[in-house]
């Protein structure tokens, strides 16, 4: 039973919810299949994409996890003792030439 769409009516995936295009065998976002199985066991476009499964809307509320940028916080006190150690080898670097040309 293949699904017949006009051009008003949205196809839903039925494991995220993201609109697909009519006819699509599978979700571009997630990769989920979009058909379903008939009484008989052939395997169908879902007739009424519409109707989404109980754990997607779940999903949909959940708040996106936080992302922590941790590169940043462990940079910022090694780059300074780098830039310290720089200035502490120039500082010698200069002391040690005016010394050998003192000579």
């Amino acid at each position: 039973m293949t699904m017949h769409t006009t051009v008003s009516e949205k196809v839903v995936c039925p494991v995220c919810g993201a609109v697909v295009r009519p006819g699509a065998l599978f979700c571009y976002n997630c990769g989920g299949s979009l058909s379903v199985e008939e009484k008989d066991g052939s395997k169908a476009l879902n007739p009424n994409p519409a109707v989404l499964p109980e754990r997607v809307e779940r999903r949909r509320r959940r708040e996106p996890a936080k992302i922590e940028i941790i590169w940043e916080q462990e940079a910022g006190p090694n780059l300074r003792v780098l830039f310290m150690a720089l200035a502490i080898s120039v500082i010698v670097a200069v002391i040690t030439v005016i010394a050998l040309i003192v000579r």
